[in-house]
Parts: C-alpha cells; structure tokens; sequence
C-alpha cells in the first residue's frame, strides 16, 4: 500500500482513489501494530474527506487503542518512530523465505546456461484445456518457478475487482469495529 501511495503521487492521472489507499494502508500499519502512523493516516483521511464514512471512527478507534497502551493523548502524534514490519517465522524458514522472495523479484541472477533451457509451452493435460489452452512459461527449475500468463482477460479482473469491492469494504469495515 505503500507502494500504491507513492505511485499515486508520481502520476499525473491518478489510476486509483487516494481516499481508498489512505483507508488500506492505515488498516494495514494497525494491524502490524504500528497505531500512531495509522492514526497519522487516517487523520489526514479525514482532512481530504470529513465526510468519508469511517474516516472520523477510525480516528477515535485508533485515539482509544493508544490510550489503552498508555500513550498520552499529546503524545499521539508525536515522535512516529520506525514502522515496526516484523516478518512472522514462516514455514519455509527466515532463510528459504528470503530466498523464495527473492526469486519472486528476480533478483537471483541466472547463468546463459540455465536460460538456454528454459521455454514456453500451452498446458493442453485437461479435456476443456484442449479448446482453450493456458500459456506456461517456465521461469526457473530449482526451484521450479512457471508464469502462467492470459489466464483471465482484462474485462474479467475488472469484473471481479467490482464484484468484490462490497464484500472487501463490509470486511474492512467489520474488522475495524
């Protein structure tokens, strides 16, 4: 969400709503425990928007969880520290884990050896993928790493991103009360 807020400032035609990404993001830095830069976020929510719907609770919700840690209420919004982002031990392990991401990222350099074999096929093993085949790219083999590409068109993300935005906002919603 981070990300998000930056790109949204880069942009010159904004491709998202900054109400909604103030609104993740503050959502996202309580949930990691980070209360004070929530509040600083959803503050400035509120100023972009008073009459945002849950924008003024939050305030208060997060003004009453940094009460109960025993902040004091002119200490709120001051000295914000780091964001505290401590990663969970994981099943894979700290150092698999970090490893697994960077793949992800492609940050593991591959040698021309290892490019030479690597290719591109149509998964065609299923009757109905027989008519409407999926594109697989193999990216890596160990770990074995495919990318699956056109699975789904654009107008059906766009459908299914409509489709779940009331479910996601009566989930957030929710959660915060």
């Amino acid at each position: 969400m981070e990300e998000a807020l930056k790109r949204l400032e880069k942009e010159d035609e904004p491709t998202a709503d900054r109400e909604d990404v103030l609104e993740y993001l503050s959502f996202s830095l309580y949930k990691q425990g980070n209360l004070k830069h929530a509040l600083q976020l959803i503050e400035e929510l509120y100023k972009l928007n008073p009459k945002h719907p849950r924008a003024k609770g939050n305030v208060k919700w997060y003004e009453d969880l940094l009460a109960e840690e025993g902040v004091k209420k002119a200490d709120m919004r001051r000295s914000l520290g780091r964001v505290r982002n401590e990663r969970p031990i994981s099943v894979l392990g700290n150092e698999e884990r970090t490893i697994y991401e960077a793949l992800c990222r492609n940050e593991v350099p591959v040698s021309e050896k290892e490019l030479s074999k690597l290719y591109c096929y149509y998964k065609r093993d299923r009757p109905f993928l027989v008519y409407a085949p999926i594109k697989v790219e193999i990216k890596r083999f160990n770990p074995l790493a495919v990318l699956f590409k056109d699975v789904i068109s654009d107008e059906e993300v766009e459908t299914i991103q409509e489709l779940a935005k009331p479910k996601v906002s009566r989930k957030f919603h929710s959660i915060l009360e």
